[in-house]
């Protein structure tokens, strides 16, 4: 049975970007299932596992996710090619990710990359909102207002910055111009941090320990939302309501 080969690394934000061009890619070829080869995440300090099911339907993945080890992937062939500017047949990075599959090849497809790019993201998004968990909205608030600070890995790679609070100052600004009574939600990785930069900008009513699920279903049920430039952040408004108000981070 042909299969479209994933090679899934990073977090949440990061893997609802692979595992959704991969699913596009699954029905534009009419392929069955998607083998996704997990193996290399122990090779990164962030190590944060399948993180999938945390926003999709477990039960729907089932029918269609298997779980295989790929020595093709695993050999980073691919991405090696790609750096000369050569295509392997069969294979999709971030430079060769053209969804066009007319007079393609007929055997297994294999994927490594991030494939974050906006051009597909409503392709994307179209194949994920089926597929989200019954359980994943909340009833949040009318009036709350939901703040998302990064911290942890994205201090260390320089994602994340004290530059940042200005940003925020005017972001939460602006949205609490429009709340009538806000209450302030914050939800982060990293509550020190975060602490440290709403300071002098706003009270913090709540704080939502870190916890995957449970701070991306808080991100998506709300109306009013302050977004890092995070892809896990990303993802909480992209799937959001229509009607959502969203102020991210640049």
């Amino acid at each position: 049975m042909r299969a479209v080969r994933l090679r899934l690394v990073g977090g949440l934000g990061n893997q609802l970007y692979q595992f959704g061009f991969a699913l596009v890619l699954m029905k534009k070829l009419g392929y069955e299932k998607i083998a996704i080869d997990c193996t290399d995440m122990k090779n990164y300090r962030e190590n944060w596992g399948f993180l999938i099911p945390t926003v999709l339907d477990k039960h729907r993945l089932d029918e269609f996710v298997i779980f295989e080890k790929s020595w093709f992937l695993k050999s980073r062939l691919i991405k090696i090619f790609s750096y000369f500017n050569l295509r392997l047949p069969g294979s999709y990075t971030d430079k060769y990710h053209s969804l066009d599959v007319s007079n393609f090849w007929e055997g297994d497809v294999f994927l490594d990359g991030y494939f974050e790019q906006k051009k597909q993201l409503p392709y994307i998004k179209s194949e994920l909102v089926p597929l989200l968990r019954t359980d994943l909205v909340t009833d949040i608030p009318a009036n709350a207002l939901v703040i998302n600070v990064r911290g942890g890995e994205y201090i260390r790679l320089g994602v994340s910055s004290p530059a940042d609070v200005n940003q925020y100052q005017d972001l939460i600004k602006a949205a609490l111009s429009i709340i009538k009574d806000p209450v302030i939600h914050l939800v982060t990785d990293d509550v020190n941090y975060a602490k440290e930069v709403l300071e002098g900008i706003c009270a913090i009513d709540y704080i939502h320990e870190p916890n995957p699920q449970e701070n991306f279903s808080v991100l998506i049920s709300s109306k009013y939302k302050v977004l890092s430039r995070s892809t896990f952040a990303k993802w909480a408004g992209f799937l959001s309501s229509d009607d959502s108000i969203i102020f991210q981070l640049q």
